[in-house]
C-alpha cells in the first residue's frame, strides 16, 4: 500500500509542497525475488550534481523483520523506486519519477536491541555501475560531444532518447582513449573540450531529465526557473493556493561560503594564465597568454559582463605593480602537440587553442565566487543545472536603512551583493516525514557594478 505524506485530511490534494507519495520501493535480491520495503525505510535521499554523471541513492532501513538474513542481502541487490506528487495545489494531475539503482555498499550498520537493527544501503544508476567493469581503449574521430553520446549509448546501454545535448559543439579531433572505464573516459574527453567562448562542458544525470551534455555558457544563459526568498513568517492562510506558493518559494535555512579571494582564484588561473604548446616532433614552442581584463566581456556569465576584478588591483603590491590579470605566469598549462601523428593539428589537445583552456580555467574559478547551501520545500523539477534567483535580506536594522537612505520611502530590503541569479550545481532530494531539497548554488559574477 502506498505511503502518503502531507495531503489534505478530507481530500487527496497536496496540502503543502513538501507532500509526496511512495508508490513502491522494491528490493530485488540475487535470486530475482522482489519485496516492497517502503514500510521499513525510515528515510532516503537522491543526489544529483553537474559534476557527477549518475544519481546516487542513500537509503536508511529500520529492520524489525530480519530482512537482512531472511531476504539474503549480499550486496547484489537492485532497488526500484517510484514516487509521485501532485503538480500543484488543487491539481489532480501527478508527477512521477521511476528510478532504478544497483547496490554498491552497506556503509552503516547498528543493532539497538535484540529485535531491531538499522543499516544503510547506497546505490548508483545502472550505467554508472556497469562502467566500473569495463575499459575503453580505441581510436575515435569526431567531436567530444559525439564521443560522450557514443560511450553512453554503445558502451553503457543508456537510452539515447534520455540524453539531452546542447546545440553548441566542440571541434572535431582524432584521439585514442588510454584504457579507461567509460565514465572516466567521458571525463577525460571533456577535460579538453570547450565551446566557442571557452566554457567547460559537463555531463550529468538529473532526477527527471535524464542525462545532459552541456557547456557552462548554456547553463548560465537559461531563464530563471524559480525565485526563492528569505522570510521568517508565512503571511497567507494555510490550505490556500497563496500559502502553497509562499511555502514553495521560502528559504528554510541557508549557509554561505564566500570564496571572494582573488589570491586563490588568481593563483589557479582565474585572471591570468599561459598555455605552453610544445611540438615534440619539430621541437617548437608557442605560448598563448590569457588576460581576464581583455576577455571577460566575451565570456557568458550569469550577470552579463560584470567585472569581477578591479583593473587596478595589484598595482600597489611590490613585485606585481600591475593588474594581477597581467600576471600570466600564475598558472601555466603545458600542452604537447604532435604534428607527425596528426598533421592537421586536431588531436586530443586541439580544443585548447585560442586561449579556450585558459578561459575555461577562468570560468571554473569564477564559478566559486559565492556559494550558498539552501534548504527549500521539495520539488521534482528542482534539478542540477537550473538557474534560480535568490532574494536575501539586508543584514541591517530596517530603521537604519530608512534613516541612511536619501529616499525616506525606500522599500528595497534585499542584499544586492548576495542576491541575484545562481546556478544550481547539486541537489539532495530528502524524503522522510516530509520532502525537502537541499541545494548548492553558485554565482560566477558580482551583481553590483563595482568597477
Amino acid at each position: 500500500m502506498p505511503r502518503i505524506y502531507g495531503t489534505s485530511l478530507n481530500t487527496n490534494e497536496s496540502a503543502f509542497p513538501t507532500s509526496y507519495k511512495i508508490d513502491y520501493i522494491n528490493l530485488v535480491n540475487h535470486n530475482g525475488d522482489v519485496r516492497d520495503i517502503q514500510n521499513i525505510v525510515t528515510d532516503f535521499s537522491l543526489v544529483e550534481s553537474i559534476y557527477v554523471p549518475s544519481i546516487i541513492l542513500n537509503l536508511n532501513i529500520k529492520d524489525t523483520v530480519n530482512l537482512l538474513e531472511e531476504f539474503q542481502l549480499s550486496g547484489q541487490e537492485q532497488i526500484d523506486i517510484r514516487i509521485s506528487r501532485r503538480k500543484s495545489f488543487g491539481s489532480t494531475e501527478e508527477s512521477k519519477i521511476e528510478l532504478t539503482f544497483i547496490c554498491t555498499e552497506f556503509p552503516a550498520y547498528g543493532k539497538f536491541n535484540n529485535y531491531t537493527q538499522a543499516y544503510s544501503i547506497k546505490g548508483i544508476s545502472r550505467h554508472a555501475y556497469a562502467s566500473k567493469f569495463q575499459k575503453i581503449s580505441r581510436a575515435f574521430n569526431g567531436s567530444a560531444k559525439e564521443f560522450v553520446i557514443d560511450v553512453l549509448v554503445n558502451d553503457l546501454g543508456y537510452e539515447d532518447y534520455l540524453i539531452y545535448t546542447s546545440e553548441r559543439d566542440t571541434f572535431s579531433a582524432s584521439f585514442i582513449v588510454p584504457n579507461l572505464a567509460p565514465l572516466d573516459a567521458i571525463s577525460w574527453a571533456l577535460r579538453r573540450s570547450f565551446d566557442q567562448v571557452g566554457s567547460p562542458w559537463y555531463c550529468y544525470e538529473t532526477l527527471s531529465g535524464g542525462m545532459a551534455i552541456v557547456p557552462q555558457s548554456e547553463l548560465v544563459s537559461k531563464e530563471v526557473w524559480r525565485t526563492f526568498r528569505e522570510g521568517k513568517h508565512f503571511n497567507h492562510v494555510p490550505y490556500t493556493a497563496e500559502d502553497y506558493k509562499e511555502r514553495q518559494e521560502r528559504i528554510l535555512s541557508i549557509s554561505s561560503n564566500l570564496k571572494l579571494s582573488k589570491y586563490i582564484a588568481g593563483a589557479n588561473g582565474g585572471y591570468g594564465s599561459t598555455s605552453e604548446y610544445i611540438d615534440i616532433a619539430k621541437k617548437n614552442r608557442n605560448a598563448v597568454k590569457f588576460d581576464y581584463q581583455r576577455f571577460y566581456k566575451e565570456m557568458i556569465l550569469l550577470n552579463d559582463d560584470q567585472n569581477n576584478l578591479n583593473p587596478d588591483f595589484g598595482k600597489d603590491i611590490p613585485g606585481i605593480e600591475q593588474s594581477i590579470s597581467k600576471m600570466n605566469q600564475a598558472a601555466i598549462n603545458y600542452i604537447p602537440t604532435n604534428s607527425l601523428a596528426f598533421p592537421n593539428g586536431n588531436n586530443y589537445h586541439a580544443d585548447t587553442r585560442a586561449a579556450r583552456i585558459n578561459r575555461a580555467q577562468s570560468y571554473l574559478e569564477n564559478l566559486e565566487n559565492v556559494t550558498h547551501e539552501i534548504k527549500v520545500a521539495g520539488d521534482f523539477g528542482l534539478a542540477a543545472g537550473k538557474i534560480v534567483e535568490l532574494v536575501l535580506t539586508k543584514s541591517i536594522d530596517p530603521n537604519v536603512t530608512v534613516k541612511n537612505s536619501q529616499n525616506p520611502n525606500v522599500s528595497d530590503r534585499s542584499d544586492r551583493a548576495l542576491s541575484g541569479k545562481h546556478l544550481v550545481t547539486s541537489v539532495v532530494h530528502n524524503f522522510a516525514e516530509e520532502y525537502y531539497c537541499e541545494m548548492k548554488v553558485k554565482k560566477d559574477s558580482v551583481t553590483v557594478d563595482y568597477y
